[in-house]
């Protein structure tokens, strides 16, 4: 039977100081520059439940009315706003020790631990992201034209050809697309994708930061590398299915670049009633005992100008964000499309 000592309380409250100096000390998503805190969202970290909502005022331009006495009453603009849902994520990882006075006995033991534990949060919530950027971007496809995404992937004869790959005149097109300005975007892709890049264009990639998230700029655009973002296919369902699975070969998978716009995400850490807990089972493995520590997060990590619509009686799962019924997009004007993709050969 396990029980929770006063010891363990002891040991808790050490694994909590290891795990927040960890994760000071790490990088974590909101250094990235894509996400940035929201008074809204920062309200509903601590409110009860799963979800909770936010309002929104739509990015209306307004009419300009050139004054004449002799005119009818102007016709006032009116306010596009309302209210958006905001899932949570509540996630945890445990890891047990039986000789637990070996770990303790080695300030590196308990150090370690605590960071690997930051660690697997930081990896689980830049996941989140990538995730809910793909999901967006399925929302995109089915529901508003596709105008967020640019396929210029092709396949058979030419499929190889530089206008079907990756280059600085594909990114400059997307750009332009989404009417916005290179210094406007992060790009993020997997280390393939920064492979074809440096190769196409090594000139244009240079290191110019010590943020060990970006591996430097392109054009001006910072570059983050992350293994999570996974080639697509069309044969798998993804974002450019449909109409534009015409131009692909199902058999082979398509890069794909996400681009997001700075702090086009709002974050928020939840506060856990137990961040971390400590527990010891004497009778385990025959009574050679085993000590369990369990580390908990929770935070709510949500794009601006989106509505969840997936469901709110439970906390986000992977597999939901990644589905275009769980968003419902608000803001319809380009300029405020928190993410875009840009698909290719390699």
């Amino acid at each position: 039977m396990a029980i929770t000592t006063s010891a363990d309380f002891q040991l808790r409250e050490l694994y909590t100081s290891y795990i927040m100096e960890a994760f000071t000390e790490d990088v974590n998503l909101v250094s990235s520059g894509i996400v940035s805190s929201n008074p809204q969202i920062s309200g509903l970290t601590s409110s009860e439940g799963h979800a909770g909502t936010v309002r929104y005022y739509g990015n209306a331009a307004p009419t300009v009315n050139v004054q004449d006495e002799s005119a009818t009453a102007a016709t006032p603009d009116s306010i596009n706003t309302g209210v958006m849902q905001a899932i949570k994520f509540a996630r945890s990882t445990t890891w047990s020790v039986g000789d637990l006075g070996m770990v303790l006995s080695n300030e590196n033991g308990i150090v370690e631990s605590a960071r690997q534990a930051v660690r697997a949060q930081l990896v689980n919530e830049q996941k989140n992201l990538v995730d809910m950027a793909f999901g967006i971007l399925e929302d995109n496809s089915d529901n508003d034209s596709g105008d967020a995404i640019s396929v210029i992937a092709k396949q058979g004869a030419g499929a190889s050809d530089a206008t079907n790959l990756i280059s600085r005149d594909a990114i400059i097109d997307l750009v332009t697309q989404l009417e916005g300005d290179p210094s406007d975007f992060i790009m993020c892709m997997n280390y393939k994708t920064w492979g074809s890049l440096a190769k196409l264009d090594g000139t244009s990639l240079i290191r110019t930061s010590d943020n060990p998230m970006f591996v430097g700029s392109f054009m001006g655009i910072p570059v983050m590398v992350n293994n999570q973002i996974l080639d697509i296919s069309a044969a798998g369902g993804s974002f450019v299915n449909g109409a534009a699975s015409a131009h692909f070969d199902t058999s082979k998978l398509q890069g794909v670049v996400y681009f997001f716009r700075k702090s086009s995400f709002a974050y928020g850490s939840i506060a856990m009633p137990t961040p971390v807990g400590v527990e010891r089972d004497e009778l385990a493995g025959y009574g050679s005992g085993t000590t369990t520590v369990a580390y908990r997060w929770g935070h709510i990590l949500h794009p601006l100008g989106y509505d969840w619509s997936g469901v709110t009686n439970a906390y986000a799962t992977d597999a939901l964000v990644k589905v275009a019924a769980s968003w419902d997009r608000k803001w319809n004007n380009i300029k405020t499309q928190a993410v875009s993709a840009l698909v290719f050969n390699h």
